[in-house]
């Protein structure tokens, strides 16, 4: 079973990287098991810390370092959007130092996760970020 519930969709959306330019990054969202509650499930936006700096070091891709903690949150109920670094395992420089280009990806990933069509209905309209 993936971290966090029976659900882990990985996924590619778009942001924009620490030059102000449109970029490609990747995500992940866990689900709890079950059916989502009325209205949706809550999300928490995962802003992670460093888990190396390659481009095989996406969290997204199985570089996991913070099983614990997804799990404890999926547990309690909430989908987890788990952004990578734009940058890290796709095209373009990693924004990891750019504290405004990381945030927005952050962001961005949540939007892109409500829009997913395998996921996107189960998801709240209500977020918050950890991290």
């Amino acid at each position: 079973m993936p971290s966090g519930g029976d659900t882990q969709q990985r996924f590619v959306y778009s942001t924009v990287d620490q030059h102000g330019e449109i970029a490609a990054s990747t995500a992940a969202v866990f689900l709890p098991t079950g059916e989502a509650p009325e209205g949706g499930r809550p999300v928490l936006a995962w802003a992670h810390g460093t888990t190396g700096m390659g481009d095989n070091c996406t969290p997204s891709a199985g570089s996991r370092n913070d099983k614990v903690l997804v799990d404890h949150w999926v547990d309690a109920g909430y989908a987890v959007v788990a952004s990578d670094y734009t940058g890290m395992g796709t095209p373009g420089l990693m924004s990891y130092f750019n504290g405004e280009a990381t945030a927005v990806s952050v962001v961005d990933s949540v939007i892109a996760a409500q829009k997913l069509d395998s996921v996107g209905a189960q998801l709240s309209e209500k977020w918050a970020v950890a991290g």
